[in-house]
């Protein structure tokens, strides 16, 4: 997915706009998230993959990783900063659902699948039209620790995991979010950049 539109320009597109509205615009993510839930994960994989596929890879250790870089330009406005593990308190996590527009509604309808799944994961489909799934929010601590790289160039990545099934101590998640720069125009040239969103799967480790 690629993100070519400022805040401004959302929260302009959304005026007069009713609730079940769709705003196509695709800017950089100011809240504080993950982009699943541990539980949105494995609903993220079922609407991907086909059922019988994900039952099988499931049984061993797997993860989703993102890659994220600039397009076009070096980053000079809403950078993307991400949590260090190590400092935040999974008690912060929020979970809420995910409802994506459906096919044809913009770029977000076209992050995920809509394959047919089993009844256990019942939030995967929003209406049999979209896709619908659990991802999750953090809160404020002042424990938390956060870093970003400035002034990214369309030759850096950001490559980080969003999910891992693994749960011996390790980070299971990259908590992120873009935010804005001290003085930045709000009304200036978009950042432009692009996401990637990857399954990783291990057949020689077991699950947990």
């Amino acid at each position: 997915m690629s993100r070519r539109d400022t805040h401004i320009a959302s929260l302009e597109a959304a005026e007069g706009k009713d609730d079940t509205d769709f705003v196509t615009i695709v800017n950089p993510a100011r809240f504080v998230h993950v982009d699943q839930s541990y539980r949105g994960a494995e609903q993220v994989l079922y609407l991907n993959l086909p059922e019988e596929e994900a039952d099988r890879l499931i049984k061993k250790r797997w993860a989703i990783v993102n890659v994220w870089a600039p397009i076009g330009k070096k980053v000079t406005r809403d950078p993307l900063a991400i949590c260090d593990f190590r400092s935040l308190d999974e008690n912060d996590f929020r979970t809420v659902v995910a409802n994506l527009p459906p096919k044809g509604a913009g770029e977000y309808a076209n992050v995920s699948k809509n394959m047919a799944h089993k009844q256990k994961y019942e939030y995967n489909v929003n209406g049999e039209r979209a896709a619908r799934y659990e991802v999750t929010n953090m809160a404020y601590n002042p424990n938390q620790k956060w870093y970003y790289a400035s002034e990214m160039t369309p030759d850096e990545r950001w490559v980080f995991k969003i999910f891992d099934s693994k749960k011996d101590g390790r980070a299971r998640c990259a908590v992120h979010s873009s935010f804005p720069l001290p003085g930045q125009d709000e009304h200036g040239d978009p950042r432009t950049s692009v996401e990637v969103r990857t399954f990783v799967f291990w057949d020689d480790e077991e699950t947990e």
